[in-house]
């Protein structure tokens, strides 16, 4: 039996990796070790988990999710739960609705990547950073609450979230990384905050129904591609900074 959580974490954690994504392009995955360490599940920690009734295994203590029960609809984390590790609910097709307490403070990447049938979710604000490909691949999210407390939005974040329609990005972002929303085909419009500094390549490439966009003043850095393959886009408004 092939344990497909660590696998997909084995791969990220390789240095320089080249993949493809969908459309043939070359993807250069960087190792995300010294940043994701904290919310990994190690060996050890699967080895001792807490199992709940539902099938979700904690860690010994129970401040940390290492993995959510696959087959499951709906799920509430614990109360007391600190840190969400990296891939715990990835690939959970059956998950509509997850709950989130506000002890949470880390959420590792990809941690709900491919849960093509979750339709909403609400992050606490005690959560400051989107985790590279944290909801990559859910093709059923149409709408997601982002707290206040966000600074980052990471590398594919929400890439190929097709039914996403709307985001409002939360105004102390400064960064939003490598196609942080690419191939999202039913976005039509999106909220950039006055604090963004940097948009990078790819970010908003694919977003055929992409309408308008007004990039803010202080936005000194935009990346290549950014709006590419966005057909639909009717006005673009860059400032002077960049």
């Amino acid at each position: 039996k092939i344990d497909m959580t660590k696998s997909f974490f084995n791969f990220f954690k390789k240095t320089d990796k080249k993949s493809s994504n969908e459309k043939g392009e070359t993807l250069i995955l960087t190792s995300t070790a010294s940043e994701s360490s904290v919310t990994d599940a190690t060996d050890e920690e699967l080895a001792e988990a807490w199992q709940d009734e539902q099938g979700a295994l904690y860690s010994k203590d129970k401040t940390k999710l290492l993995k959510a029960p696959k087959y499951r609809s709906e799920y509430e984390v614990h109360p007391g739960t600190k840190i969400i590790c990296g891939a715990a609910f990835w690939w959970c097709k059956s998950m509509h609705v997850i709950h989130i307490p506000y002890t949470v403070e880390m959420i590792g990447s990809a941690a709900f990547s491919e849960c093509e049938k979750l339709e909403e979710i609400k992050l606490p604000d005690t959560i400051n950073d989107i985790a590279d490909y944290l909801f990559s691949g859910c093709s059923g999210l149409q709408e997601v609450h982002l707290p206040d407390s966000i600074t980052r939005i990471g590398a594919h974040a929400f890439a190929n979230c097709t039914s996403l329609r709307s985001v409002e990005i939360p105004t102390r972002v400064k960064e939003i990384g490598e196609r942080g929303f690419a191939d999202c085909t039913s976005l039509e419009s999106i909220t950039l905050p006055s604090y963004l500094t940097a948009i990078s390549a790819n970010t908003f490439r694919g977003c055929t129904n992409l309408h308008n966009v007004n990039i803010p003043s202080g936005v000194t850095t935009i990346g290549q591609n950014v709006f590419a393959e966005c057909e639909n886009l009717e006005s673009l408004t860059i400032p002077p900074s960049v």
